[in-house]
C-alpha cells in the first residue's frame, strides 16, 4: 500500500477557524489477519489553519515541540502560490535541514505536482517542478497552488531543550526566491513517570488532591496536561484505616474490642476524661454514663454512652456473748456483692 497514492479526499473547512489553530486526522485500519506490528494501524496528522495572506508557507507536525519519547518523526508541509501576472513555468524549493534530523530517513508524502527530488550532502533537500507551467492567481486562482509534503525522523541524540529549526526557499523562475516562515520544534521527553502519593484517612474523611475527593479505598489516576502537551500522571494510594469501638460488658468491668494505640474513658455527664482510665477495660466505682475515646494512628473514634448503675447488698454483722466460753462472737449473715447492669 502507497501511502501518498492510495487515496486522497478533499474538505472545507468553517470560514470561523481560527487561523493557527490545528485540524487533526486521526487515520485507523483493521485486518481479521494476524499481524507482527499493529503500532503501524494507527495515524494522526495535524495541519496549521492559514489564511490566504500567506500563500507561501511552511508548516510541521506536531507543532511546536518534539517528544524523543516518541517516535521522532517530523511532516513537513511546503506550501507555494503563483501570485505573479504571468505563468511559472520552473519553479524549484531549497529546504536547509536541520543537523539534528536524520537525513536518511527522508519519505516523500504527498504532493500537488511531481517534483524531482534532489539531497545535496551539505544537507540542502531540493525539489525541483521544470517546466510546472504553474499559471498565475490573477488567470486561474485555484491551479495556482501547489505543495509539498515529506517526513524525516530527529536522531537520537537530542538535548532537552534544543530547537529545530526549518525555513525553505522558493524560486520562481529567475526571480528572487520567496522565503518561508521557519518553523521551529522544542525538544521535550513525555516519557514522565508517574507521582505516586501514599495517603491514609479515617473512615468518613475524604483525601482531596486537584479538585477531587476521594472515601473509598482504592488506587486513584489523575491526568494532567504540562506546558508542552505531555500527560503528567499523578496516581494515588489510599488506604481508610476504621475504628471498631465497640464496648461491652464483661462482670464489673467496661471493655472495648477496638484494638488502639490509645484509649482514654470519659465521663459522658461532664464529657471529662476519668483520671488513670486508659486501658482497654475501665471498671467503674460509681453510677453514671461512660465512653472510650480510642485512638489508632491519626484516627480517633467515641465510643457511644454506656449506663451504669451499682447496687450494692448490706452486709449484716450478728454479735453475741459465749458464756462457755467466755468470748464475743461475730457471724457474716450476707457475704458483700456489687452488680453491675448495664442499660
Amino acid at each position: 500500500m502507497s501511502f501518498d497514492s492510495s487515496f486522497n479526499f478533499y474538505i472545507l473547512i468553517d470560514t470561523n477557524a481560527i487561523l493557527g489553530s490545528q485540524i487533526c486526522f486521526n487515520v485507523s485500519i483493521s485486518t481479521k489477519a494476524l499481524e507482527v506490528n499493529y503500532y503501524n494501524n494507527f495515524l494522526t496528522q495535524c495541519f496549521s489553519v492559514v489564511g490566504s495572506y500567506d500563500p507561501n508557507d511552511k508548516s510541521v507536525y506536531p507543532a511546536s515541540t518534539l517528544d524523543i519519547s516518541g517516535d521522532r518523526w517530523l511532516t513537513y508541509t511546503i506550501r507555494f502560490q503563483n501570485t505573479g501576472t504571468a505563468d511559472a513555468q520552473h519553479i524549484y524549493i531549497t529546504d536547509t535541514l536541520d543537523l539534528s534530523l536524520d537525513f536518511s530517513t527522508i519519505a516523500l508524502l504527498s504532493y500537488s505536482h511531481q517534483p524531482i527530488l534532489n539531497f545535496e550532502s551539505s544537507g540542502i533537500l531540493k525539489f525541483q517542478y521544470p517546466n510546472i507551467n504553474l499559471p498565475d492567481s490573477n488567470t486561474n486562482e485555484p491551479a495556482s497552488h501547489g505543495y509539498v509534503q515529506y517526513k524525516i525522523r530527529a536522531k537520537d541524540s537530542l538535548t532537552i531543550g534544543g530547537i529545530i529549526e526549518n525555513t525553505a526557499n522558493i524560486f520562481f523562475d529567475f526571480n528572487s526566491p520567496v522565503i518561508t516562515n521557519t518553523t521551529n520544534n522544542t525538544i521535550i521527553n513525555c516519557s514522565i513517570p508517574p507521582t505516586i502519593i501514599t495517603a491514609s484517612i479515617c473512615n468518613g474523611e475524604a483525601f482531596y488532591i486537584n479538585g477531587a475527593l476521594y472515601y473509598i479505598e482504592g488506587i486513584y489516576e489523575q491526568k494532567l496536561i504540562t506546558r508542552f502537551g505531555c500527560d503528567s500522571i499523578i496516581e494515588l494510594h489510599l488506604t481508610v484505616s476504621s475504628i471498631l469501638n465497640t464496648a461491652s460488658q464483661s462482670s464489673e468491668f467496661l471493655q472495648t474490642t477496638a484494638i488502639g494505640s490509645a484509649y482514654q474513658w470519659i465521663n459522658c455527664a461532664t464529657n471529662i476524661s476519668i483520671s488513670g482510665a486508659t486501658n482497654s477495660t475501665y471498671q467503674p466505682t460509681q453510677s453514671g454514663e461512660y465512653a472510650v475515646v480510642v485512638t489508632y494512628g491519626t484516627c480517633i473514634d467515641t465510643s457511644n454512652c454506656y449506663k451504669i448503675n451499682l447496687i450494692s447488698s448490706e452486709v449484716i454483722f450478728q454479735t453475741w456473748y459465749n458464756s462457755t466460753s467466755n468470748q464475743i462472737q461475730q457471724h457474716r449473715k450476707f457475704a458483700k456483692a456489687i452488680k453491675v447492669f448495664c442499660d
